[in-house]
């Protein structure tokens, strides 16, 4: 990805008649949602294999170069949904990455679903509301057939408290549905 950016930079740098200028810093990441956490490497020649014979002769030549992982498994729920300046669509990507695959517990405080969508609702952007949509093909694809249907009738139950966000998540849903039955 690193190098694709970097060639798309340079591309862009010399249509515009500019000569070579160095390449800007990329800071790579890896944003984890893996059950149980992040087990892999922090550093690219980590993933490279050298036998021992090799390893002295070949590494110094192999680019190296850290990237930091963000592991939502290891978030608490302060951490990924208070402390992070983001905005709250982006707060309900992280918290259903992180937490979708335990459909039981995610239904248990799918309040937090809809509170999420009231704010998504509230800023008003279309780009957030496809991003929406896209959250709840993950949730269909992710929950268990059983925590799929109780977060129907949770957002029907969510709809005097939140009805903004119920709606959404309602729509979402319907599209869903409309789409499976294609």
């Amino acid at each position: 990805y690193m190098v694709d950016a970097w060639a798309r930079w340079e591309k862009h740098t010399r249509k515009r008649g500019g000569k070579r200028p160095p390449l800007p810093p990329i800071l790579p990441v890896v944003l984890s949602h893996a059950p149980g956490g992040w087990r892999g490497p922090a550093r690219l020649v980590e993933l490279c294999r050298f036998s021992d014979a090799d390893r002295d002769l070949f590494a110094p030549f192999v680019p190296d170069f850290r990237y930091f992982v963000d592991d939502l498994a290891k978030a608490s729920q302060l951490e990924l949904l208070a402390d992070r300046d983001l905005e709250p669509a982006a707060r309900l990507v992280l918290w259903i990455l992180r937490d979708a695959r335990d459909g039981d517990g995610f239904v248990q405080h799918a309040e937090r679903l809809f509170a999420l969508l009231e704010a998504v609702v509230d800023r008003g952007h279309a780009l957030d509301l496809d991003l929406v949509d896209d959250a709840f093909l993950y949730l269909r694809i992710v929950l268990p057939e059983s925590a799929a249907a109780d977060l129907t009738a949770l957002a029907r139950a969510a709809a005097p408290a939140y009805p903004r966000g119920a709606h959404v998540a309602m729509n979402s849903l319907q599209k869903l549905y409309e789409q499976g039955r294609q």
